[in-house]
């Protein structure tokens, strides 16, 4: 069991932040002052995300090497502007694998990095096909009016044989599978059932994958997991204040974290308020050995962002090793976000 200090602040920048220290599954949190980059209207290219230790970024070389082990693997993808005279809404690269896995694996997607005009809506989602033994297709897609300056995601494939033997279940849902986009609400449940029954209460992430949001609102959405069980979960996908979220997407991890042999996976939450936070997730001692893990995933859960100005917001790790990493929620520019939160999924 580890410890998550979160910042406490009302909603416009205070003078002083002050720190509420909760018990859960991972962080100890402070505030740092936001980057005061530069940036003009862009149309989107892809690049690489810079490398942080420990965890994949952007494009990987192929191997012709089977993973006869059948290894996790992670990484990033992140699309970024470059010009500003037309706007491309639908971005997409084939992700090679480092090595061949012996059937297909599945893919986790999730955000974490948002540079939108607040001009026009806020719609964008993740999705992937064409998944192969060595490779998959990522896209990052926008539609309707949206201007899109920015767009990253954390990704991992996992394969059968790891969600098999370590009993991972993964899942995604949108409101849209419940209601229509016209039809907006404050809040949306789904009852989720596990395929098979955990011995215990497993440990269960969820984030996002994809988000529709009226742009004359504050921007404001929250995926969490509730009512867990060994059976299942309630999946809850919440807006609230006056904003308008027309649809969002999420995806869910489970796992039990008692199982033995210690199925070599550590899962975290943490929150930032304001217009930055920095904090650090302590792994449990001698899950990772000596080595950090091999496969890191930070992506958002919770936005809360001023609608008058761009949406930024990025979500990040650096400093990973056996014992822990630090995480970093940053925005740029004149942007204002009231807080942001996401998980991290850390393996081997």
């Amino acid at each position: 069991m580890v410890k998550i200090v979160r910042q406490k602040g009302r909603d416009r920048p205070p003078s002083a932040s002050i720190v509420e220290e909760i018990t859960m599954d991972t962080v100890e949190g402070t505030s740092e002052a936001a980057a005061n980059d530069t940036q003009t209207e862009e149309e989107l290219v892809d690049v690489s995300h810079p490398e942080v230790e420990g965890q994949g970024g952007g494009e990987q070389q192929a191997s012709s090497t089977p993973n006869h082990g059948d290894q996790v693997e992670a990484g990033s993808y992140f699309a970024e502007g470059k010009g500003r005279r037309e706007q491309t809404k639908h971005h997409h690269k084939i992700i090679p694998f480092k090595t061949v896995f012996h059937t297909p694996p599945s893919i986790l997607l999730g955000l974490n990095y948002l540079d939108f005009s607040c001009r026009k809506n806020i719609r964008t989602k993740l999705y992937a096909d064409e998944i192969s033994r060595d490779y998959f297709h990522i896209h990052g897609q926008s539609w309707a009016s949206t201007i899109v300056y920015g767009l990253g995601c954390d990704w991992m494939a996992l394969p059968e044989n790891v969600l098999r033997d370590r009993h991972i279940e993964i899942g995604s849902f949108n409101t849209l599978e419940d209601h229509g986009w016209r039809e907006y609400r404050l809040e949306t449940t789904k009852q989720v059932k596990f395929d098979r029954a955990y011995g215990g209460i497993p440990t269960v992430a969820v984030w996002l994958n994809s988000i529709d949001m009226n742009n004359w609102r504050n921007q404001r959405v929250h995926v969490t997991a509730t009512d867990i069980t060994p059976e299942g979960f309630t999946l809850n996908i919440k807006t609230w204040g006056n904003s308008i979220l027309h649809s969002a997407g999420a995806s869910w991890f489970a796992y039990d974290p008692n199982m033995e042999p210690h199925p070599r996976i550590q899962v975290g939450e943490f929150f930032g308020k304001e217009h930055g936070a920095t904090g650090v997730i302590r792994f449990t001692p001698g899950v990772f050995g000596n080595e950090p893990p091999r496969n890191v995933m930070v992506v958002l859960n919770k936005i809360d962002v001023y609608c008058w100005k761009n949406m930024r917001i990025r979500a990040d790790s650096e400093h990973i090793t056996s014992q822990g990493m630090v995480w970093r929620i940053s925005t740029w520019n004149n942007s204002h976000i009231y807080g942001a939160g996401g998980v991290v999924i850390a393996m081997n």
